[in-house]
């Protein structure tokens, strides 16, 4: 929303109209869709609204079945929706396919949630416009399981008390692959480190954020704004100094080295 340059900061809500929302300070926005946030609890997850007379279930056959299969797949979807590593992308439960998106839950151990939140939001969108397809029940199911014991074997004892744990590089870069957004294409690319040094420096040494995921198959006013972020956020003169010397002494040492060894071995 930031990089579109189309939001707006609203006061609180006072009703609701046909066609659009009225403030407390009298103005109004014309919208289709509210979208609530007001909190989750995957514990308290239900799916289907309805008539819960449990006699009129006895008395119905249909409407007992109904109830039975509805118990069931709230049952199945409470226990995939309990842990966050059961899920595919840590979004999806991997019985209902794309049908059902959490966004938000994992929870980075050095990192932010809301960046992983927007990239699962981007993902889940791109999959509702068609431009992504969702995996099968089964690679979803195997996928959730390599990445928990990833984790597992990451976080030890902390990841089995802080199950949302995540660890926030491989969880952005998992969710950029199916977009192609994923900025590691760049760091080898001499056309953009000709035209974007200090982009690319930032990239290589600078700290991840979520800006470099707007480098790559995104529209241009994306682009550029996530290039003008990164131009305006420099790195400190300490980072500057000692990891520019620490590459630089780095490359040229082992061009050294290589040329020292060529001619030790020229000489043999």
């Amino acid at each position: 929303a930031c990089v579109r340059h189309n939001t707006a900061l609203y006061p609180d809500i006072a009703r609701f109209t046909s066609t659009s929302v009225m403030f407390v300070d009298g103005s109004t926005f014309e919208c289709d869709v509210v979208l609530v946030n007001n909190g989750y609890t995957g514990r308290n997850f239900a799916v289907f609204d309805g008539d819960d007379d449990s006699e009129s279930r006895q008395t119905d056959v249909a409407a007992g079945t109904r109830a039975f299969w509805e118990d069931q797949i709230q049952q199945q979807l409470r226990h995939e929706l309990s842990d966050v590593r059961k899920m595919h992308l840590n979004m999806y439960p991997p019985s209902f396919g794309g049908g059902i998106s959490v966004h938000g839950f994992a929870r980075a151990a050095f990192g932010a949630v809301p960046p992983i939140a927007e990239m699962q939001a981007r993902l889940h969108a791109a999959f509702l416009v068609g431009k992504v397809c969702i995996p099968s029940a089964t690679s979803m199911r195997a996928s959730a399981n390599r990445s928990s014991a990833a984790h597992a074997r990451r976080f030890g004892l902390t990841g089995l008390r802080i199950r949302a744990l995540v660890d926030y590089l491989s969880t952005m870069e998992a969710l950029a692959e199916p977009l192609g957004v994923s900025p590691q294409p760049l760091l080898w690319s001499p056309t953009f480190f000709l035209k974007h040094h200090r982009v690319w420096r930032a990239l290589l040494f600078g700290p991840i954020n979520g800006w470099q995921y707007y480098l790559r198959g995104t529209t241009e006013t994306e682009r550029e704004a996530a290039i003008e972020a990164f131009e305006r956020a420099s790195l400190s003169p300490y980072l500057q100094g000692h990891m520019g010397r620490g590459f630089t002494s780095f490359f040229f040492g082992s061009l050294a080295a290589r040329k020292s060894m060529g001619q030790r071995l020229v000489g043999v």
